[in-house]
């Protein structure tokens, strides 16, 4: 019997390419206690605001298209021998799909984006991302150009409880698949923030904080030799985001596991986000972990 790393996977569909990768990182986390629920988001408002050049569906039309590309994934999970039902909600979309997952307890959602960047995403917004912002269970994330790799799977680690709780997703990952951990932390300037520098020159400084992060990198790497699943580490320096999406392709990483603090919307475009960097710039799934994440995956046993 194979084990899938979630017991209950929410994935939303709407028949678009991005969609359909989406459908099918969810299939290669489905083990033989898994259910997949395809969910897909009828929003007469966003249909007529995205294709503002054709004659709106009428409501009947957009139910029909919806229950369509559910049934769909449906086929597709039971040709694999994968328990799955299909779901149609009346909502905004990233509310039906955090909905959906609710109703039906779902301990991951996995979603395709269709990578707006710059100012499309700034005045619309991105489903994904505000599903990742909201969502209390881990989300992975799908693109229509992903490269299909055999590689490990990435999990970036710093001392957060957010990259504490990603490490929990990527050793679950790790154990379903099955395959290696590769293991990141980037050393750069917010190792530096939380050091006191009263009485200490900068080469001091990057001494202490160095040696902080490798002990929480070396912390991360306990936890991965305890769950018995095979891994290596790496310490990067630089930019996070950039540093993490040239290792992914280095290491020829299958998908990267990442925590976020659910930045919000504006918090964002001000400052960044390693996580949402890696939604929008990665070409393998991405899974964020919220800090706060209930995700009740096996580390243990």
């Amino acid at each position: 019997m194979k084990a899938g790393a979630f017991k209950r996977i929410t994935v939303a569909v709407d028949g678009s390419p991005a969609s359909e990768a989406g459908v099918r990182c969810a299939l290669s986390l489905a083990g033989d206690d898994t259910t997949l629920f395809f969910c897909r988001v009828v929003d007469p408002a966003s249909a007529v605001r995205d294709i503002p050049l054709k004659a709106p569906l009428s409501p009947a039309e957009l139910h029909a298209a919806a229950r369509a590309a559910c049934e769909d994934g449906v086929r597709k999970a039971n040709a694999r021998g994968v328990s799955a039902n299909s779901v149609v909600v009346e909502e905004h979309p990233s509310r039906g799909i955090l909905r959906c997952a609710h109703e039906h307890q779902s301990d991951a959602i996995v979603m395709g984006s269709h990578g707006r960047t710059g100012i499309a995403r700034a005045v619309v917004g991105s489903t994904a991302e505000e599903v990742i912002r909201l969502s209390d269970v881990p989300v992975g994330v799908a693109h229509a150009d992903d490269m299909l790799r055999a590689g490990p799977i990435a999990v970036a680690i710093d001392a957060s409880d957010a990259a504490n709780a990603a490490l929990t997703i990527g050793i679950a990952l790790a154990r379903a698949v099955p395959c290696e951990l590769h293991l990141f932390h980037v050393f750069g300037r917010a190792d530096l923030k939380h050091i006191d520098a009263l009485g200490q020159d900068h080469a001091e400084r990057v001494k202490h904080a160095s040696l902080e992060a490798a002990a929480v990198l070396e912390e991360a790497a306990d936890r991965a030799r305890s769950s018995g699943v095979a891994f290596e580490s790496s310490m990067l320096e630089g930019n996070p985001a950039q540093e993490l999406l040239e290792a992914l392709d280095r290491y020829q990483c299958a998908s990267a596991v990442v925590g976020t603090h659910g930045a919000s919307e504006l918090d964002r475009l001000l400052f960044g986000s390693v996580a949402f960097a890696l939604v929008e710039r990665a070409r393998v799934p991405i899974f964020v972990v919220r800090q706060a994440e209930r995700a009740t995956s096996k580390e243990s046993g």
